[in-house]
């Protein structure tokens, strides 16, 4: 019997916890056209429940198109991956298909290959001195598409805050020109660096300023996520009472990942039939915290010593203390005011913290427990 928590790929179906009130209003907004930015710390959980979402919609007779951007570092990478996800998305694998796939774009020219494990799928060339027209060229093919069958359809856009790391907006741009006049096609843009895909929607100077509806993912409330591992951990021959499974969402402040990543590590050390307790979860913890500290050590020496000293405090914060206040700055001794706020945008650009308001966290919740434990 296999592992049932997983915690470091899409998870789907049976491994799939709850966001049911997600599910139904991203569907809403596509149903309607409504454009998304969807925002979250990292691994939350937003690519697996926009793959939920996408499933569903496809079972509605939307079309659907998945654009993973995390790749993109320049508008010739951009119009690549964008061309192949419409292609692999709007064109079956036949070779009806793939006489067909002219009529798709103007310009491009998709070809049937095979990836690594001989499935068919189509690859693109792009000619960098015709990236700008080839680039409009995909953006229309999915509302000619549209428009032809007389259908809804989704784009999603994961990472897209890669686009704000080219060296000009002309791509944000023109995405926008054309965006603005599709009727039937909901953009569903992600970004999984907050502060950034933020900024590009948010800041007037920016072309996608008031583009999408903002829509931050949330945590799982605590009684789903109790409810999810208790049954996975009873299903598969381990016993676990409320109480326990309540310290395990605790311990990972009701974070998904964090919550799969120590029950794994949980049922790992335990045998069928046996009861987990407070013990077996704090030494799951411990184990955890040892097979991540050479990775921890490792950001942890890149750091200037003004930032290991406002990491820590960070990571000693109460829910109640006040970054600024001088109670903190006196306690911490983090020095002078602008000295701390250049350390703080620093580890902000580095994704180590985050900033919700006028609270500052650490992303990741085990190098926040790492370094409280130094």
């Amino acid at each position: 019997m296999g592992n049932p928590f997983v915690f470091s790929k899409e998870v789907g179906e049976k491994n799939f916890c709850n966001r049911k009130n997600e599910i139904k209003e991203l569907l809403g907004f596509a149903r309607s056209s409504q454009n998304v930015m969807i925002f979250s710390q990292r691994r939350f959980g937003k690519t697996s429940l926009i793959k939920e979402v996408i499933k569903r919609a496809k079972k509605e007779n939307i079309l659907t198109v998945y654009v993973d951007l995390y790749a993109a570092l320049s508008e010739t990478h951009l119009v690549k991956i964008y061309s192949e996800a419409v292609s692999n998305s709007l064109l079956s694998k036949t070779e009806k298909a793939f006489k067909n796939a002219g009529k798709l774009f103007k310009q491009l020219r998709p070809l049937l290959t095979h990836d690594d494990e001989g499935k068919p799928i189509f690859r693109v060339d792009i000619d960098k001195s015709k990236t700008i027209s080839l680039f409009e060229d995909v953006i229309e093919s999915v509302n000619r598409t549209v428009e032809k069958k007389k259908k809804k359809a989704i784009i999603v856009f994961d990472e897209f805050q890669q686009l704000g790391q080219f060296k000009n907006d002309r791509a944000e741009k023109i995405l926008r020109t054309h965006i603005q006049k599709h009727q039937n096609i909901a953009y569903f843009f992600m970004g999984s660096k907050k502060h950034l895909i933020i900024d590009m929607f948010n800041n007037i100077n920016r072309p996608f300023y008031k583009l999408a509806a903002p829509y931050p993912l949330e945590k799982i409330p605590k009684e789903e996520l109790v409810i999810f591992i208790s049954e996975k951990f009873e299903n598969t021959g381990r016993k676990i009472d409320k109480e326990s499974a309540s310290l395990i969402v605790d311990v990972c402040e009701s974070h998904p990942y964090y919550v799969q990543y120590l029950c794994h590590v949980v049922w790992e050390n335990t045998k069928t039939g046996e009861r987990i307790n407070s013990d077996i979860i704090k030494e799951g913890i411990n184990v955890l915290l040892k097979r991540t500290s050479p990775t921890y050590e490792a950001t942890w020496t890149l750091l200037t010593t003004k930032q290991k000293k406002v990491m820590e405090t960070i990571a000693k914060m109460s829910e109640e203390d006040k970054m600024f206040s001088a109670e903190i700055i006196d306690r911490f001794d983090i020095g002078a005011l602008s000295s701390l706020q250049r350390s703080l945008e620093s580890l902000i650009d580095k994704d180590l913290i985050d900033k919700e308001k006028d609270k500052y966290a650490i992303v990741d919740l085990f190098l926040k427990k790492w370094i409280r434990n130094l």
